[in-house]
């Protein structure tokens, strides 16, 4: 793959763009004609070479394609190597945790970096006798609330892409309920501070789901008892994090008798440990935008916020990116940035929203710049991994010619990316698709995913 990125950066092709009566325009006038479903699409070349246009200055909802402006932006202005930092202070018996929004504190395949920086800050407190505290204090002021923003699916809240935010998060921001030979518990350990019921349920399903109380969680037999388990987002990430952390540190011989949190509080005493991030932050780039992890995806956009403004929040998250690219590529901007997944969408205001021409620009600015490489390579391999994994199989597509970030939500679909032409040249696309699935009921994604393999299909035969 970054063989292939290092080639086209380089390159330029002089084609000539398909004319008004291209069969391109027959694959996409018919769908754009339907009620409540509107199509953009543009293609160019590296050098800004149009090889086709339909509608590419529109405005269009992005869904996770906004990840692009919030990796993009992340890269350029914080760099490959940056990390998070948690920094732990002890007065006496008084602890504080300042979160500093490091997202790695999960399990990574074999290792568990959670349970590393729990083994560290008790090897660090035995060093110095504690084994008692009177009061672990948690501060959470590099990110501000609101943990979800508002304008997040809220039918949609206990689902794992809605997980909610805090300076110190725990498992991204979700739970799994395990049953295990008969047993059931959680993962990761909450016990203390955390309050779960275990429910036996007449249904046929093993299922869980959060009560009136933020830190209650009903777990529910069903009737099914192999051994299973069910993931959902936390809805209380501060409730949670500290209860991880009470929890975690009472396996470990040290006992806690009050636990406290703030958005603000000054320093209690020296500083105990400065543990940085397990993951840097191109290995986030990389989770990112092949798995397209909407937790992710607003650790950068708020670490943007604070690294820039110091204010870890949406607002100044929207204003941070918006100011890295204009610097970056001397260029001004009209994309509408809400958040930095896409998740956010609202049928009143413009929320999430850019043009097919913008993506291509940030596309091609992209692969100008030192970092191009790695950018390219955070994007989903069709055929062979992400969301694209089952996608553009065909032979037509090989070997490798799309790498391309996906979106989905409820009104919006998107594709936009490399695409390596028969020649060898490199083009880059956007694909939009917005529609109001209340209105046209022909708009499920499936759909919507094979109109794009069509299209890109005919654009590769066009080129051959």
């Amino acid at each position: 793959m970054l063989g292939v990125c290092a080639a086209f950066l380089c390159l330029t092709w002089q084609a000539t763009a398909p004319t008004a009566s291209s069969p391109l325009d027959a694959i996409l006038q018919p769908v754009d004609a339907e009620a409540n479903l509107e199509i953009s699409v543009h293609v160019e070349l590296l050098d800004g070479t149009v090889l086709y246009d339909f509608q590419g200055q529109d405005k269009k909802r992005l869904a996770s394609n906004n990840k692009l402006f919030t990796t993009a932006a992340a890269l350029l202005a914080l760099g490959p190597e940056y990390h998070w930092h948690t920094q732990v202070f002890l007065d006496e018996d008084v602890l504080q945790i300042v979160g500093g929004g490091d997202p790695s504190l999960r399990r990574l395949g074999e290792r568990d970096a959670g349970a590393e920086f729990l083994d560290a800050l008790v090897q660090r407190l035995r060093a110095r006798g504690v084994t008692e505290l009177s009061r672990l204090e948690v501060d959470f002021h590099y990110f501000s609330p609101p943990s979800r923003h508002p304008q997040w699916p809220q039918d949609q809240l206990q689902q794992v892409y809605c997980a909610p935010l805090s300076a110190f998060s725990v498992a991204g921001g979700c739970v799994e309920v395990v049953r295990e030979s008969g047993k059931v518990f959680l993962q990761p350990l909450v016990g203390a501070g955390m309050r779960w019921h275990f429910s036996k349920s007449k249904g046929k399903q093993f299922s869980a789901w959060w009560g009136s109380q933020s830190q209650q969680l009903v777990v529910a037999a069903g009737q099914d008892s192999r051994d299973q388990k069910l993931r959902l987002a936390v809805q209380d990430p501060y409730l949670f994090s500290m209860a991880w952390l009470q929890t975690g540190l009472q396996q470990r011989g040290i006992s806690v008798q009050n636990v406290d949190s703030s958005q603000l509080h000054e320093q209690v005493g020296p500083l105990l440990l400065n543990w940085e991030s397990v993951w840097s932050l191109a290995e986030v780039l990389v989770v990112t935008n092949k798995k397209s992890d909407n937790f992710l995806a607003e650790t950068l956009f708020l670490t943007l916020g604070q690294e820039q403004f110091g204010q870890g929040d949406f607002a100044h998250g929207a204003q941070a990116v918006k100011q890295v690219l204009t610097e970056q590529f001397a260029h001004t901007w009209s994309f509408s940035q809400a958040d930095g997944s896409g998740l956010a969408r609202s049928s009143h205001t413009d929320l999430n929203t850019a043009t097919a021409q913008e993506l291509c620009l940030l596309l091609r600015e992209m692969a100008e710049r030192p970092q191009g490489a790695l950018f390219f390579d955070t994007l989903p391999v069709a055929g062979v991994e992400g969301r694209l994994a089952q996608r553009f199989t065909e032979p037509i597509f090989q070997p490798q010619r799309v790498h391309a970030k996906t979106g989905f939500i409820r009104g919006a679909s998107s594709l936009s990316g490399y695409l390596l032409l028969p020649d060898g040249q490199v083009a880059v696309f956007s694909f939009l698709v917005n529609f109001d699935p209340a209105k046209n009921k022909n708009t499920n994604n499936r759909r919507f995913k094979r109109l794009q393999e069509d299209f890109l299909a005919a654009l590769l035969r066009l080129s051959s």
